[in-house]
């Protein structure tokens, strides 16, 4: 009987130590109340970058050195959004986070179309409605079914704690080679 208690109690303190050195997301790969909790932290705060790197639970291909004032960091890890490989970049501006955010660039067929469906669909079950200007015409949702070329989209989540998700999408090439890009950025409110 002890031995069952002792194999729980450690499940128990691995589960608690994993949670805790980890990114809380969501199943549909968002970030979360908690993580915009953190990030509005960040945003503020200079020169805790070493501990914003640490709480996202990225490697990157370069180091962050405090003596540039302007940093990009590519992780080298991918991040599945809506069933999607994104690619995952933090900017650093003067030691403090500037922006997070995650890109898709793949051949605009028909499942970029439907990942870009879904991605709206999950992103709305996250965020709730959307809260970009209604009047905007380069809005992606009253779009969806026409998208230009060379046209630069933009929908607006609120993400909670004062951080904004801002979509952006873009277009580019002929019909029969076009190629989507889609950039979601995690920023403070304005």
């Amino acid at each position: 009987m002890r031995r069952y208690f002792a194999i729980i109690v450690l499940l128990l303190v691995l589960s608690l130590i994993t949670a805790c050195n980890s990114q809380v997301m969501s199943d549909n790969g968002m970030l979360s109340a908690e993580d915009t909790k953190h990030l509005q932290f960040y945003y503020r705060t200079s020169g805790d970058v070493d501990e914003l790197l640490h709480f996202l639970n990225l490697r990157f291909n370069e180091s962050y050195d405090s003596n540039t004032p302007y940093q990009v960091l590519n992780a080298d890890t991918l991040r599945i959004i809506s069933g999607m490989e994104y690619k995952q970049v933090v900017n650093i501006v003067e030691g403090k986070l500037d922006s997070l955010y995650f890109y898709f660039d793949e051949t605009y067929d028909e499942q970029a179309a439907a990942h870009l469906l879904s991605l709206m669909d999950s992103l709305s079950e996250s965020y709730g409605d959307p809260i970009t200007y209604p009047g905007i015409e380069d809005r992606i949702l009253p779009n969806m079914q026409n998208l230009d070329p060379g046209q630069t989209y933009v929908e607006i989540w609120d993400a909670g704690n004062g951080v904004d998700c801002k979509v952006n999408l873009e277009l580019f090439g002929e019909e029969e080679n076009r190629v989507i890009l889609l950039r979601i950025i995690y920023v403070p409110h304005k």
